[in-house]
């Protein structure tokens, strides 16, 4: 295993409990991110935790703002993985530049599958919005 993938083990297992309260039971590799390490963490109560930590030289002010915009598209109703915030309410975490910082999500609840039996015909599509609507032939 790459140290740098090894390490990263080690800042979720020793930063989760301290910042987020969370005791990660099992710490697998995630999916690569561009600009961080990802890891999948079963925590406990069943939860499943998706953390991402940052690579040296993130611009760390940047992927903040990243989140704020993901927290904001979730008022919205719109299907994203909701942010953990820090037991401090801080949307990143961080230990003083001992470790790289992070953030942790849990993962986005999947769509509901229709029932079955019910056709795709059943119920009427919108294809414009109220606000948007073609005009009249004229």
């Amino acid at each position: 295993m790459r140290p740098d993938l090894q390490a990263g083990f080690g800042v979720v297992a020793g930063l989760l409990p301290l910042a987020y309260a969370i005791v990660p039971r099992e710490v697998r590799q995630g999916p690569a991110g561009t600009d961080t390490r990802n890891y999948m963490v079963g925590g406990t109560e069943d939860r499943r935790w998706f953390v991402k930590v940052y690579r040296p030289g993130t611009d760390v002010a940047t992927e903040h703002r990243a989140l704020e915009a993901s927290e904001f598209a979730a008022l919205a109703g719109v299907p994203v993985a909701r942010v953990q915030r820090t037991l401090s309410g801080g949307l990143i975490a961080s230990q003083g530049g001992q470790a790289p910082p992070c953030f942790c999500s849990r993962p986005a609840r999947p769509r509901r599958a229709r029932p079955s039996g019910r056709s795709a015909r059943a119920s009427p599509r919108r294809t414009s919005s109220p606000g948007c609507r073609p005009s009249a032939p004229g």
